[in-house]
């Protein structure tokens, strides 16, 4: 069980916070700057378990999404593949490339968000291809045939919720293991 952030201050307060619970965690740093909380032994992980909790699926898109997506998923055409990069950015804007170079002839539109990636971002086009950095993943996921992801936790339980299959490269933190339980579960495939 791991919390990532790049906040110091914040992932102190969520180890002092755990520690209020019972739980023991430990804080690592990385060379990029992110933090991680991270409960390394089962006794904690039960307690965490037992007096935290796991949430489930959200399907909670930020408030300034536009109502239904863009006017243009509505378009006719052939179905949408989302590709999207982690909020949090680790430098997977890779995936966002090879997924535009990959789907260019398919018959599918691929819309790719970027987010934080967007500064580092040199993306090829494709006739099929539209790039934005954010868009709400509800109103798209109600429209897409697949999911191309980085596997974090919050795109891979939309897809999953929404029961649209998922291609995962996990890059790091519990994306690993998102990706273990998606092919387990027989919802998606990791490469």
């Amino acid at each position: 069980v791991s919390y990532s952030t790049y906040s110091e201050q914040l992932a102190k307060d969520v180890q002092l916070l755990l520690l209020e619970f019972g739980v023991i965690s430990r804080l690592c740093r990385y060379a990029k700057g992110e933090f991680k909380v991270v409960i390394t032994n089962r006794r904690d992980a039960r307690l965490f378990a037992r007096n935290v909790g796991f949430l489930g699926a959200t399907s909670w898109d930020p408030p300034d999404a536009v109502p239904g997506g863009p006017a243009y998923l509505d378009d006719e055409g052939d179905p949408w593949v989302l590709v999207t990069c982690s909020t949090d950015y680790q430098g997977d804007e890779a995936l966002a490339a090879t997924a535009i170079e990959a789907l260019r002839d398919e018959p599918v539109r691929v819309l790719v968000t970027i987010a934080d990636a967007a500064h580092a971002a040199r993306l090829p086009s494709a006739a099929n291809a539209r790039v934005e950095r954010f868009v709400a993943h509800g109103p798209v996921l109600r429209r897409a045939a697949a999911v191309v992801c980085h596997g974090g936790m919050g795109i891979v339980q939309k897809a999953l919720t929404a029961s649209v299959p998922v291609v995962a490269v996990p890059y790091g933190r519990d994306q690993p293991e998102v990706g273990r339980r998606l092919v387990e579960c027989g919802a998606g495939r990791v490469v």
